[in-house]
């Protein structure tokens, strides 16, 4: 037989697609609002109401990270109808730009909402009505792509340790148009720097105006040496010191331009250093450049949130080795060298706990390590949105099964976009019952244009072992064409008979635990749970039922629904 899933349609599309509307239940709802989430880690959310409302403020339209019930530090910016700017209690106000005050963390996933139902009063109001604004929330997940100079990523030039040095070390580049910026507020600064045969020349610019050239060549090695540019108007300035790539003198040896410490009007002080890597034109990377060092101890850490990150390089004859760490953890060393020059390539750490993370890419010193972007890689969530049909092992495989040259074709004119087919059982001979079939089924939905689920229905107990390989072979199975499932999902609906219920809850979050690590990052997950009408009609069978953990390890959850 064959049973369809209408449940995942509608959670699906109410994850992936448009605003959320919850009526708030304290006032009849007169007006909606329509929110355009940020399409960068720096853009601000844009709220449109379609008739003038008033009481705006910081604690009705909101900024929160999913799961939370934090505001973030943002601010608003209200305007009429006519565009023009208005105060956000009184109105009327038409639309609202909230700018948060921190950039965005990519792959987070956020909220915006109006009229959150835990928020202060007073509500939004509509400005004739006097009725509450309808409660509206606006999931969306912050860029996963990238460049180079994302905001999220944050480069340091190599680290060179001395007890000659203020601190104990400095830090150096020798490539062209490598840099370091910082800001100070005050008349005057002191820049100590590092003198000596190997030091080059630099350009330093303060608000924009160049203020020289400094050249750091000198016969012998000189530590704490300083350069003082003063002069300034009181206020806050901003500081550029950029490497020329050029020697100090025909007798220099390098190129190098040093960093020891900062002084603020005669007093040491620790000013937020903003370093660049040297920046290189190439149409041939994502935004037409990269940045690239080959000092050792050189690096870059690059913070997002995700399972899987992918750091976008270059190989090639001049290219050396780099280490990747995540969270502090060696990952990987990565040998970049290659006999032609390639760009675009891929280095790639999976299986990450779905928390934030930071990803530090260390330069070797041995050949160039270069930066081209970053991508967070998710789970290809919309293989479980629209309509979906339930093939089990019963309709299919063998004499008399569906043959899916029919089938398929014949689902897809009913609007059918995704087939969720059983690959084998925990009492199956193997993890496939029908190998060959199932690969015909794979390569004609894909021929199609449709999606397919391989499915699992556990037992646990004495079979959890069992369930779990039978699990995670879903994702790595391939047709005699090469092609494979666009995901999987888990049938939690039986429990072998002698199981206690509690045993049974934590089977099932081992399961989940075990198929996350044993997948990789990017291959979707999801758990099929009993319909909402079961759960009622026999509660104590699901009391207690883990869904923190199904949640936790899980991409989405597709509750059954029969008719």
């Amino acid at each position: 037989m064959t049973k369809r899933l209408p449940a995942p349609v509608l959670l699906a599309t109410a994850t992936l697609t448009a605003s959320i509307l919850v009526p708030m239940q304290s006032a009849r709802a007169a007006t909606t609002a329509s929110i355009v989430a940020p399409s960068t880690l720096t853009a601000s959310d844009t709220i449109t109401f379609p008739s003038n409302v008033w009481h705006v403020n910081a604690s009705n339209v909101v900024l929160r990270v999913q799961g939370t019930t934090t505001n973030l530090g943002a601010s608003l910016a209200c305007y009429n109808g006519s565009h023009a700017s208005v105060g956000c209690n009184l109105g009327p106000v038409r639309t609202v730009i909230l700018k948060p005050f921190a950039a965005l963390t990519p792959g987070q996933r956020y909220r915006v909402i109006v009229n959150p139902t835990d928020g202060s009063p007073p509500p939004v109001e509509d400005y004739l009505l006097l009725s509450s604004v309808a409660t509206v929330t606006k999931p969306f997940i912050a860029s996963l792509f990238e460049e180079e100079n994302s905001v999220a990523a944050s480069y340091s030039w190599g680290v060179f340790r001395t007890s000659s040095a203020y601190g104990g070390s400095y830090q150096a580049d020798r490539l062209q148009n490598a840099s370091v910026t910082f800001g100070f507020t005050g008349k005057n600064f002191t820049w100590y720097t590092v003198t000596g045969p190997s030091q080059g020349l630099a350009a330093v610019s303060v608000d924009g105006v160049g203020r020289g050239t400094a050249n750091l060549y000198t016969p012998t090695t000189r530590y704490r040496v300083a350069r003082l540019y003063r002069g300034f108007a009181s206020g806050y300035h901003r500081v550029t010191i950029k490497v020329l790539g050029q020697q100090g003198s025909p007798n220099g040896k390098g190129t190098w331009v040093s960093l020891d410490a900062i002084a603020v009007n005669g007093t040491f002080a620790a000013p937020r250093l903003v370093f660049s890597w040297q920046v290189v034109a190439s149409n041939r990377a994502s935004a037409g450049r990269e940045v690239r060092a080959n000092t050792r101890g050189a690096s870059v850490r690059f913070t997002f949130r995700g399972r899987s990150i992918d750091w976008i390089t270059t190989t090639g004859p001049t290219e050396g080795t780099a280490t990747m760490y995540v969270d502090g953890v060696k990952k990987s060393i990565v040998n970049n060298y290659a006999s032609s020059t390639h760009y675009g390539a891929i280095r790639r750490v999976s299986n990450l706990s779905d928390a934030v993370h930071y990803l530090d890419v260390v330069a070797s010193g041995v050949g160039y390590t270069a930066v081209d972007r970053f991508v967070v890689r998710l789970p290809d969530l919309t293989i479980f949105k629209g309509l979906g049909t339930w093939v089990d092992l019963f309709d299919y495989g063998g004499s008399g099964g569906l043959d899916p040259s029919v089938a398929v074709p014949a689902m897809k004119s009913h609007g059918v976009r995704t087939v969720y087919i059983e690959t084998a059982r925990w009492n199956s001979s193997s993890a496939f019952n029908f190998p060959t079939d199932v690969g015909d089924w794979i390569d004609t939905a894909h021929a199609n244009g449709m999606k397919i689920v391989g499915w699992y229905l556990p037992i646990y107990g004495t079979y959890l072992n069992t369930d779990v390989a039978r699990t995670v072979a879903i994702a790595t199975f391939r047709s005699s064409t090469g092609q494979g499932f666009d995901g999987l999902g888990i049938d939690i609906e039986i429990k072998t008979s002698s199981q206690a219920r509690s045993a049974w809850f934590a089977d099932i979050a081992t399961h989940l635990a075990r198929v996350r690590t044993g997948v990789t990052a990017a291959f979707p997950v999801g758990a099929i749970t009993y319909p909402p009408l079961v759960m009622d009609m026999d509660p104590s069978s699901w009391s207690a039922f883990p869904w923190g953990a199904v949640g936790a390890q899980a991409n989405i959850v597709l509750p059954m629904g029969y008719w």
